[in-house]
């Protein structure tokens, strides 16, 4: 088998490629191939922590769901015992003492909800036109305009 060669671009001289000659190039090589595996592992390990940050937040909020509908859950069913009117009120801040008002519940909106809610604006209706109608229920009589 022949000895591998490299040709010089200078001169064009061809060079047998050597242990002695080859041993930098390989080395040089490794070293950069090992850089670039040791970055992306470090890149690997940034996503995995961001992916587990985020499961852990989605997670939070999932629990303070559930223990928000378990209170609601249990509010109601307080209600319906009493038999007196209770009113839920859910805001993002609620400055008034409310240990005078027995039959008020406060429930603060949790900030995941709160940063995808639209403020400012006058007026939140939908402009829903042309909407096609409705084909009558099986036994249904359309009504005619008269």
């Amino acid at each position: 088998m022949a000895e591998p060669t490299i040709i010089c671009p200078n001169c064009k001289n061809e060079i047998k490629l050597t242990e002695s000659l080859a041993a930098p190039l390989i080395e040089s090589t490794r070293r950069d191939y090992e850089q670039r595996l040791a970055q992306k592992d470090l890149d690997l390990a940034g996503r995995e922590k961001s992916l587990r940050d985020g499961q852990a937040a989605l997670s939070k909020a999932k629990e303070t769901l559930e223990t928000q509908v378990s209170e609601a859950s249990a509010d109601r069913q307080a209600q319906s015992r009493d038999g007196e009117t209770r009113i839920m009120v859910v805001c993002s801040a609620f400055r008034a003492r409310k240990e005078g008002y027995p039959n008020l519940t406060v429930k603060k909106i949790p900030k995941a909800v709160l940063a995808r809610c639209e403020w400012g604006h006058d007026d939140y209706s939908l402009q829903v036109q042309n909407l096609p109608k409705a084909p009558p229920r099986p036994g249904q009589q359309e009504m005619a305009l008269v």
